[in-house]
C-alpha cells in the first residue's frame, strides 16, 4: 500500500534527523487513510522527536482510544509525558505496557531510565536487573543500573558496571560521559579527563561531555581549559544553567570580570 511506503518512509527520515519530511510523510499517509492507527503512531514518534509532546501525545491517544493495551504506543506516550514533567502518569503507562509484554526488554529499558530521571534509584536498580536476567550482555542496561547506583552513593559498584558495559561496547557513549561524571566525583579526576576526551572523541556534539571535561580539568587547577570546555557547551546550547554556572565559577577563579553571554 501507498500509505505503508509513507510511513517506512516517515521512521526512515526521522532516523536521520529530518523530522519535517518525515512529519509530512505521515500527513501522507493519514490524508490516504485518516483512520490509520499506525499512521497517528508514526506522527506520534516523530513529533515526540522533534520536542513537540504535547501534539505527540494526542496522536498517542488516538490510537490508545482503539487500542489501549498496545505496548508500544503506551511506551512511546510515556517518554512525552516524561519530557513535559508527568512523571507519575509515565510510569502507568509503562506499568500498562508491561501488563501486555511484561518481558519486553525494550520497555523495561524504557522505564528504568524513567525511574532514574525521577530520581526513585533502588526501583530503577531493581527493573535493571530484570533486564539483565533476560539480557545479560545488554549494556545499555548495565549503564542505567550504573546511574542508580550512583545515586544511591555506590560509587565504585556503578564504575565497575560501566567498566563491564564498555567492554561489550567500547563506544558506547554514555557509559563513557557518565563513568566520567562518576570519577570526577570521586575525586579522580585524571581518569575522568581521559573518560571525558574519550567521550567526545565518540561524539563531538554530545555537550554534556564538555562540561564532564571541565569538571575534571577545574578539580586539576586547569581553569583556563575548562573554560574552553564550558564555552563549547554554550556555544550548543546558550541557555545551559550547568554550563553557565561553571562559567562563572571558573572566571571567579580566574579573576576574569567578564559578564554572562
Amino acid at each position: 500500500m501507498l500509505e505503508d511506503d509513507h510511513l517506512s518512509r516517515a521512521m526512515i527520515l526521522s532516523g536521520l534527523g529530518r523530522h519535517e519530511e518525515a512529519l509530512a510523510c505521515a500527513d501522507m499517509a493519514l490524508a490516504g487513510d485518516p483512520g490509520r492507527l499506525a499512521a497517528h503512531a508514526c506522527r506520534g514518534i516523530v513529533l515526540g522527536r522533534m520536542g513537540r509532546h504535547e501534539e505527540a501525545l494526542a496522536c498517542y491517544d488516538r490510537v490508545l482510544e482503539a487500542d489501549p493495551r498496545n505496548p508500544l504506543v503506551l511506551s512511546n506516550k510515556a517518554t512525552s509525558l516524561i519530557s513535559t514533567g508527568r512523571g507519575g502518569e509515565a510510569l502507568g503507562c509503562y506499568d500498562r505496557a508491561l501488563e501486555a509484554q511484561p518481558d519486553n526488554t525494550d520497555i523495561l529499558c524504557n522505564k528504568t531510565s524513567a525511574l532514574n530521571h525521577l530520581g526513585m534509584a533502588e526501583e530503577a536498580a531493581r527493573h535493571a536487573d530484570r533486564v539483565l536476567e533476560l539480557d545479560p550482555d545488554n549494556h545499555v542496561m548495565m549503564g542505567a543500573k550504573a546511574a542508580a547506583l550512583v545515586q544511591l552513593g555506590r560509587d565504585e559498584e556503578a564504575l565497575d558496571l560501566y567498566d563491564r558495559a564498555l567492554d561489550i561496547r567500547p563506544d558506547y557513549v554514555t557509559g563513557l560521559n557518565n563513568k566520567a561524571a562518576t570519577l570526577a566525583k570521586m575525586g579522580r579526576y585524571e581518569e575522568a579527563l581521559e573518560c571525558a576526551d574519550d567521550s567526545i572523541a565518540t561524539d563531538p556534539a554530545r555537550t554534556s561531555a564538555y562540561k564532564n571535561k571541565a569538571q575534571a580539568l577545574i578539580g586539576l587547577g586547569r581553569d583556563a581549559e575548562a573554560l574552553e570546555c564550558l564555552e563549547k557547551a554554550l556555544d550548543a546550547d546558550p541557555g545551559d544553567a550547568v554550563a553557565l554556572y561553571g562559567r562563572k565559577y571558573v572566571l571567579g577563579r580566574l579573576g576574569d570580570p567578564r559578564p554572562d553571554p
